[in-house]
Parts: C-alpha cells; structure tokens; sequence
C-alpha cells in the first residue's frame, strides 16, 4: 500500500471537501463550466442511523465532495437493510442533509432483508424487497455514462442485481471498488471473515463472479477480532486520522451534520423501536466521543477504510 503523509492526506481531504463544504452554499456548489464527468457513481453502504461504524459517514461525504467537484456523477446511494438485532435504520437523512449543502440531488435505495436467488427476487412475494435492487437496475440502465459501483457494507444487494441482469451489468457497469474482505496471503489467517464478508458470504463470493471489472480493496490485512486489533498493514486499506485534523478544516455546516451523524442517540425511528448499545464493528473503529463545546477539538480518531478522502480517480 503505498504511503501518505499525514500532511498530504489533510491536504487532499480538505480539497476534496472543499467544492460543497465551504462557505460557497449549495447555489454554487454543483456548478462545473464545460463537459460533465465522463463516469457515474451508485454508492452502496451500510450507513444507519444510531452509526454501528461511524467510517460511512466519511465514505458518504466524501462521494458527495468528489461529485460536487465534477469527478463522477453521483447517481444514487444504496443503503443496506439492517442486519437482524441491530436497532438502526438506514440513515436516509444524512444523505438528503449532504444533497442540501451540496446542491445536488440524489436519490436514496434501500436493500434486502435477506438474500434473495434471482428466481426469489422474482415472485410476487418478494416484489416489495427486492425494489431497491430493481430500482438500482434501472439506474444503471439510465445512465449515459460508465457507471462504477462502490461497495463499503454487504455485497447482498449488488450481487443479486448482478444476477438478476448480467447482460446489463456487462454493457453498463465499469467497475466495482469493492471495499471489504482481508487481504491477507496465509489462508489460516483469511479463514477469520471480515465484517462485511460476513454479513453475506455466499453474496460476497458472487460479486467476483459478475461480467464487471472488480477493483478489490481489503479493508485489513488480517481482519481484526480474536485478539487481533484493528491495524494498517500491506494488504489492507484501513488507517486512522484524527478527526480534530479534518474537522478543523471543514465548514461549520458540515461540522453541525456530522455532529447530528455521529450521534448515537438519534434515530430515525423508521424501522427499529427499540434503543441500541454501543457496537464497534465494521472496516473502520469506533468510539464513544466527548461531549462539550470543545469535543470537535478532542475527539479521538476515526480509522476508516479505501483511499483517503480526494485521492481516487476512476479507471480510464
């Protein structure tokens, strides 16, 4: 994995931020004088409300940075269904909060609650589970430009849709960055499954198999658990920044979003009745932050996973 600088990840990350985060407002945000971007981008992630794992709040702004400065068109996001136990709902209004600060507009999908054969997915029964699945098709379908697709939670919902329409995904899909699994070459050590591996692993296995360039991205070297800490390592795309670094740098709308984010005691109240417990899990790492006036100034560090924030460029 090639280094970074602390000094140049805080750099790209607030350039990256800067085109929707600033003091410009959402009037002139999406503005981009000649051509639009040549690619388009679905985000899927399991990004929930209270967070299990604070690092897809990252990843989600960070779509939105890299769209609002005209890299990619930001097609759609794709939320993944809460696993089961979990007292979370899909975090629809952290994205509709980033369309308002970024002047854009971007449609949000729900997943399945559990996986579905193509043949399931195509009964009336299942008809309501799969229609984020089946609205992603149509996404793609749409779209004028390459379409990627990132992958930072299950792979439930992109492997069923990969399924259900391969001749599409062929002709419309230019890639999948797929961020999750351990990188790790000993086979003993790779037997331990990842978070996002785990919440599906016959649907992980699928995604290698779909007619689309796959762009792999370990969240670890070694997944962490076990005795096994969370940790960057050669075959692993995970690191930590703090997050006083980054928010420093940000505007005070964003700050104010990422606050209401990061909360554990704000939710939706969508699907799930029932309050939730501290959790660590996922590609990133967690943690109580403090509270107070000054708790941007003290927080402690966010690990999260893929490329730093403003440092990816899709494929040619």
């Amino acid at each position: 994995m090639s280094s970074l600088s602390r000094r140049r990840f805080l750099g790209v990350a607030a350039a990256g931020t800067a085109a929707f985060l600033g003091s410009a407002g959402p009037s002139s945000a999406g503005a981009k004088e000649g051509p639009g971007p040549k690619v388009a981008l679905i985000h899927t992630t399991d990004l929930y409300r209270p967070h299990i794992d604070p690092d897809d709040h990252f990843d989600l702004a960070t779509a939105f940075a890299l769209a609002a400065g005209g890299r990619f068109e930001l097609l759609a996001v794709m939320i993944d269904h809460p696993p089961a136990g979990a007292a979370v709902d899909p975090d629809v209004q952290a994205v509709a909060q980033l369309s308002r600060i970024s002047g854009l507009a971007v449609p949000v999908l729900t997943g399945t609650r559990r996986r579905l054969s193509p043949e399931e997915a195509s009964l009336p029964e299942h008809r309501e589970d799969a229609a984020g699945v089946r609205a992603l098709l149509e996404v793609l379908r749409a779209s004028t430009r390459p379409v990627f697709i990132s992958i930072v939670g299950s792979t439930r919902d992109v492997a069923l849709a990969g399924r259900l329409e391969p001749k599409l995904f062929a002709a419309k899909c230019a890639g999948i960055l797929l961020n999750a699994g351990s990188g790790t070459p000993d086979k003993i050590k790779a037997a331990r499954l990842e978070y996002n591996v785990n919440l599906d692993p016959v649907s992980y296995a699928a995604i290698f198999d779909l007619p689309c360039r796959l762009y792999w991205l370990p969240c670890f070297e070694v997944a962490p658990g076990g005795g096994v800490p969370f940790a960057s390592g050669e075959y692993g795309t995970y690191y930590r920044f703090l997050q006083r670094d980054l928010f420093s740098r940000l505007s005070p709308a964003y700050r104010t979003i990422s606050r209401s984010c990061s909360s554990r005691a704000t939710r939706t109240g969508l699907i799930n009745p029932r309050p939730t417990p501290f959790v660590r899990a996922g590609c990133g790492r967690s943690r109580r932050r403090p509270t107070g006036p000054s708790s941007n100034a003290r927080a402690p560090f966010t690990g999260t996973c893929g490329r730093p924030p403003g440092s990816f460029r899709p494929p040619a």
